[in-house]
């Protein structure tokens, strides 16, 4: 099983979220039987299972990660969600008002102001465009920008399913920590000298 511990974190602005040992779930948030079944396959085949195999991979640059690595297992987490047909038009635009805060609160709107676009110019619910604003202002105060992650997760989700389509024997390097696309033919030759990529662990949590 995977040696992760589920965790309900009530302050997560999230669904879940995955950690070094941990996986987050956010308290009392009212979703839907396919927000659970994505969220779930979403944390598990795309942010535990490669994070596992890089802790028992022979090669550091695994358990340590590359540059942009992070970026491009979001995007690939997006291409699984294609794959399983839970890119629907409701997460589709959930998505893209994510998009839209960040670009908004880069371009120097406040956490109020942001909510209020979402809302009169993107007909968001209040409830909506709060938990969307939220995710872009992390780690700031609502006046300032915050960390703004979602920023990468349109561009990722572009550039990895691209690359798939084109080298879909990439997929076994790419899931097997946070790796970059741009990192794979630097890493490849190691990797297949060194041994196959290992089979993915049961989905269960430990």
């Amino acid at each position: 099983c995977l040696p992760f511990a589920v965790v309900v974190q009530p302050s997560l602005a999230a669904l879940a979220a995955t950690g070094e040992r941990h996986i987050l779930i956010a308290a009392n948030r009212p979703c839907t039987r396919d927000d659970v079944e994505r969220t779930v396959m979403h944390e598990i085949e795309a942010h535990a299972i490669p994070r596992t195999r890089a802790a028992q991979a022979r090669l550091a640059i695994f358990q340590i990660g590359t540059a942009r690595g992070i970026d491009d297992q979001e995007g690939f987490a997006l291409v699984l969600e294609e794959r399983s047909n839970f890119l629907s038009p409701k997460r589709k635009r959930e998505l893209a008002a994510r998009h839209l805060a960040v670009e908004a609160m880069d371009g120097g709107a406040r956490f109020h102001e942001n909510v209020e676009a979402l809302v009169k110019e993107h007909d968001l619910t209040v409830r909506e465009a709060v938990l969307v604003a939220e995710r872009a202002y992390r780690g700031g105060d609502g006046m300032t920008p915050g960390l703004g992650r979602e920023r990468i997760y349109l561009e990722a989700f572009l550039r990895v399913g691209e690359h798939l389509a084109k080298k879909p024997t990439d997929e076994g390097i790419l899931t097997s920590g946070q790796i970059s696309i741009d990192a794979i033919p630097t890493i490849a030759p190691f990797v297949r000298r060194a041994r196959a990529t290992e089979p993915p662990p049961a989905a269960g949590l430990g």
